[in-house]
């Protein structure tokens, strides 16, 4: 049995304190996308291994589906994990013949997570349609809409 829809059910039960952050705005997302590039960027830098990130089109790529996909907009942990996952595609990449082991954080690292979340968010949307109880019927109006 697929148990996704009900993940956030189980997941909630297991919760003692939960805090509520509201959603980042565009100006907030960007600043965050912004400086998780830089950390990973200042990582590198502080290992001696050398790195080159496309900072400008990854923001301007991930701030373009921010408006337009207003339900799908990532929070501060979505945006960090996302880096990381790019970040692991580029490394995966780097490590390809004829590559010369030079690690670029492009954007078609970003687009690929990004593409695997809608991908997700998309059935994850399917499937609470899907497990939603139907509508409650009333039986005190009838076809032609008068009340009984």
């Amino acid at each position: 049995m697929d148990r996704v829809g009900i993940i956030d059910e189980a997941f909630k039960s297991r919760v003692h304190v939960s805090l509520y952050y509201p959603h980042l705005d565009y100006s907030s997302s960007q600043k965050v996308l912004a400086m998780n590039l830089d950390l990973i960027e200042r990582r590198f830098r502080v290992q001696n291994k050398a790195i080159s990130i496309d900072k400008q089109e990854i923001l301007d790529y991930v701030m373009f589906h921010w408006d337009k996909h207003p339900g799908a907009r990532w929070s501060g942990r979505q945006i960090r994990n996302g880096c990381q996952a790019a970040l692991a595609l580029a490394e995966y990449d780097a490590g390809f013949p004829g590559h010369n082991g030079e690690l670029r954080l492009e954007m078609k690292h970003m687009r690929a997570v990004y593409e695997a979340h809608m991908e997700f968010y998309g059935y994850l949307e399917h499937v609470r349609v899907k497990l939603a109880p139907p509508p409650e019927r009333d039986d005190s109006v009838s076809e032609d809409g008068s009340t009984y």
